[in-house]
């Protein structure tokens, strides 16, 4: 039975039943559908396209491209199925030495995505805050195996979601900061990558309106709104009841700076928590070097995103932390060049 076959044959959704978008780059050949996929004719026709347990074959999924159908789209009630499954294969996938460091990359970028978008849909709990965490594991393992940290973020700069590309980018270079600097504890590794990839969860709160718009086209009432990402990100942590003060704090501090001209409480010095600002400059630098593209901004190269922080901002971030920065992106790029 041709694919246009199997489509017209297949089942029709409720329009009543909620439905969640999911770009088809996210679905890689050989993976099982975790749950029911559908594609979207018209604003409320939903085709059933892929049963749980079907094998996705390439060849199909670039038919529907061709097409110019670019996402699937699941039932609310199955959106945990699809993230469990995309941190699953990252985690497999990334335990396996025969795969690239590119492979690796964008099975963590699924996963990221996969994530975020339950954040977003079904809020935090200790079932996503579960899939986080094991991502964070992922990450670490992919930062001791010593890949190329800066060519991971120019394929991250393609997530489809760009709040998970940053995270999980951002969990990458956090423990490599750390490291530079002699923390080298596992525990606190796992904070870096978690911090990292957890630092703007509250964004989920914003409304898109607002984080849709670059700061500086803000007006001062955006701006708060905007700025109340900090505290509603550890506000969500703290729902779950976590024993873990520090990683409040890095979710909560990320934008204080060293000088008091962060927010949201404008500390200074010793008061702002140690990994709270090596996460603070891990996410402003990669906020330079991969731009939101909805912003239409030009990246930054390295040595650029440095000359900035260091001169243009008047250095708000502690100088030890930002050396550390600049070794590491030293010698990435040193690596690179031989």
């Amino acid at each position: 039975m041709s694919d246009d076959a199997k489509t017209e044959t297949s089942e029709e959704v409720s329009e009543q039943q909620k439905m969640v978008p999911i770009a088809i780059a996210e679905f890689l050949n050989g993976m099982v559908s975790p749950a029911d996929l559908y594609i979207r004719l018209g604003s409320a026709k939903d085709i059933l396209v892929f049963k749980s347990g079907a094998k996705f074959e390439q060849e199909r999924l670039n038919k529907f491209l061709d097409k110019n159908i670019t996402h699937l789209f699941v039932s609310y009630e199955d959106l945990k199925k699809i993230c469990d499954s995309a941190v699953s294969f990252a985690e497999a996938g990334i335990s396996q030495r025969f795969l690239d460091m590119t492979k690796k990359a964008f099975l963590l970028q699924n996963a990221t995505s996969s994530v975020y978008r339950s954040f977003e849909n079904l809020g935090i709990e200790l079932e996503t805050f579960g899939a986080a965490t094991k991502t964070a594991d992922a990450v670490l393992e992919m930062v001791n195996s010593d890949y190329d940290i800066l060519s991971m973020f120019e394929i991250l700069h393609s997530a489809d979601h760009h709040l998970a590309g940053h995270a999980v980018a951002a969990s990458i270079l956090a423990p490599v900061i750390g490291y530079e600097m002699g923390f080298q504890r596992p525990a606190t590794m796992k904070l870096l990558a978690l911090g990292g990839f957890m630092h703007d969860i509250g964004k989920s709160q914003v409304p898109p309106e607002i984080l849709d718009k670059p700061l500086a086209r803000m007006n001062s009432a955006e701006l708060k709104e905007y700025q109340q990402h900090c505290l509603r990100g550890a506000e969500m942590l703290k729902s779950l009841k976590l024993k873990s003060d520090d990683l409040m704090a890095i979710v909560f501090q990320h934008h204080e700076r060293n000088d008091g001209s962060g927010y949201p409480q404008r500390l200074r010095g010793q008061k702002i928590h140690p990994l709270a600002k090596i996460v603070g400059l891990a996410s402003e630098f990669l906020n330079m070097v991969m731009p939101n593209p909805r912003f239409n901004k030009k990246p930054y190269s390295h040595d650029e995103a440095l000359s900035m922080i260091s001169h243009g901002f008047g250095q708000p971030f502690e100088k030890d932390v930002y050396e550390a920065l600049c070794r590491v992106v030293g010698k990435k790029e040193n690596k690179k060049a031989s």
